[in-house]
This record gives structure tokens, sequence and C-alpha cells, in this order.
């Protein structure tokens, strides 16, 4: 029988959150008008953090961490485990070093999004949207 490293536990749940992500996103999706506020997007990362708050207290020293943790909960959202990131920062009283890091992961991702739209519409010839 095959050993369950980590890395096949982050994968297994790695795939196993990105499918419950894809799920409850489209079903909440699903019922919002077009252009609409993101509802699916936001509640998966609002749950995900909620989870990986629950599961930083309950799994802390078990084996499951890496399964639930960095597998699902990583799979299902990585704002979860940016948002654990900072409040430890804050916790540890490095109010700089939190802010900072808050800043730079969302003005950061924004930026690393539309660089990547439009360096790839570029060199597709095609126009950015």
């Amino acid at each position: 029988m095959m050993e369950l490293t980590p890395y096949v536990l982050v994968g297994v749940g790695s795939a196993l959150g990105g499918v419950l992500r894809y799920g409850l996103s489209q079903f909440i999706s699903a019922r919002e008008e077009v252009g609409a506020f993101p509802w699916g997007i936001l509640l998966v990362n609002v749950s995900g953090c909620l989870a990986m708050g629950v599961a930083f207290v309950l799994l802390e020293r078990t084996p499951l961490k890496l399964l639930i943790m960095s597998g699902i909960l990583g799979g299902f959202t990585t704002f979860s485990a940016v948002s654990l990131i900072s409040l430890e920062l804050f916790q540890r009283g490095r109010f700089d070093l939190a802010i900072g890091y808050v800043a730079a992961s969302v003005i950061g991702c924004l930026v690393a999004v539309w660089m990547g739209i439009l360096v790839t519409t570029a060199l597709r010839g095609t126009p950015a949207a």
C-alpha cells in the first residue's frame, strides 16, 4: 500500500479543495446577474478563512494539518493562508509587517493579474479587456 507522503496529502487535498471552490462559486454565481457583486468568490474566501481559523486550532499538531490546511483549504482558497499569516503577524505585535503584507498581497496580486492579462493579450495579438 502506498504511504501517504506529505506531497500526496497536500495534492489530494488541493484537488478536493479546488473542486469545492469551483462548485460553490458556480452554484452562487449562477444565481447572480452578470456584472453583479462576486458573491460566490467572496463566500469561498470568507468561509475558507473561517475554516482555516478553526483548523489552525483543532489540527495544529496532527497529521491532518497537511491534508486539510495546506491541501483542502489551500486549494479552496489561498486567501485563507494570507489571512492566517497576517493575523499571526498582528498577534506578535508586528503591525507594520502585517499591514505591509496585507497591502502587498492585495495590491501585488491585482497588479500581477493585470500584468498577466496585458502581456498575454499582447503576445496573442488580441486587445486587452
